[in-house]
């Protein structure tokens, strides 16, 4: 991966109706973060996505509306509920409990 020039775009209001999409588009690397939506948006947020860095909460997205088919996807594990969700995905296990994503925080309930 080669990055000369690199942006990071976040998921926050402040991109609507900036018109910076052409501009974005332009990096070498352009890195996004959890699940920000980049389809209808396109004229403010651009279109291309290299790494697209997600939490457990965010991975609901649908990895191909809102990313380009060569875009590496980032989990980014910061608790130890994140690591269990990520070994029951990994080994396609049968999940004993449910997890539900409730202000910022992965709950598990039996």
């Amino acid at each position: 991966l080669s990055c000369r020039r690199c942006v990071v775009v976040g998921n926050g209001h402040r991109l609507k109706n900036s018109s910076l999409g052409e501009t974005i588009n332009k990096y070498d690397v352009v890195i996004r973060l959890n699940n920000a939506p980049v389809h209808k948006y396109e004229k403010d947020v651009g279109s291309k996505t290299t790494l697209r860095f997600f939490y457990p909460e965010s991975a609901d997205f649908d990895p191909q509306l809102d990313n380009n088919p060569d875009t590496l996807l980032v989990l980014v594990p910061f608790k130890p509920l994140d690591i269990q969700w990520m070994k029951i995905i990994l080994n396609n296990e049968k999940r004993v409990c449910d997890f539900i994503s409730y202000n910022s925080v992965i709950l598990a309930i039996d």
